[in-house]
């Protein structure tokens, strides 16, 4: 609960990194957004926080997206993509913590997502630690840039005043630092 006081709230601690997903995904980032936001755990609530969000988003393609968020998900760290469009659909699902099924006659049973972000994105920290080093010691450029950053900021803010308002926002990219 400590952290969560000082987190800047639920969309700017997690949902920018689902933002984030949306943006490097799609080559663009969106127009509008609309958010639905609740705080259905009470020590969630006494922060004066959410803790359940839908946040829609709309693209200047024409592509929409969803992206639903709970703080609390029992069977483990719940993130999956699903990108369904004309020419067919691709979907990313939860990684189990270990690949074990059972068969029977009863139907499937595999072990639990893995609980947490640091177990789920090990492999991408060493990637990303890998960039910054080749970034530091052989000049590469980073794949991230100062406006990639400022911009997924700029809609997780636009986001929230969706949900606090209950009215979609059109995002302004121009926004002074």
């Amino acid at each position: 609960m400590e952290y969560l006081s000082a987190s800047h709230g639920f969309i700017h601690d997690s949902g920018v990194h689902d933002i984030d997903v949306f943006c490097w995904v799609l080559k663009e980032e969106p127009v509008s957004v609309y958010t639905l936001a609740k705080s259905c755990l009470p020590q969630i609530a006494s922060i004066g926080d959410i803790d359940t969000i839908i946040m829609t988003f709309e693209f200047p393609s024409g592509c929409i997206g969803t992206i639903d968020m709970s703080r609390k998900a029992v069977y483990g760290y719940d993130q999956r993509l699903e990108i369904f469009g004309d020419k067919g659909m691709a979907q990313v699902e939860n990684k189990p913590a270990t690949s074990c099924v059972l068969s029977s006659e009863k139907g499937l049973l595999h072990d639990s997502v893995m609980y947490s972000f640091p177990q789920r994105f090990e492999e991408a920290y060493y990637i990303e630690f890998d960039h910054f080093v080749k970034i530091v010691l052989e000049g590469e450029k980073p794949l991230v840039s100062h406006d990639n950053s400022r911009n997924a900021y700029i809609i997780a803010e636009a986001a929230r005043k969706s949900s606090e308002t209950g009215l979609p926002v059109k995002i302004d990219y121009s926004v002074k630092e």
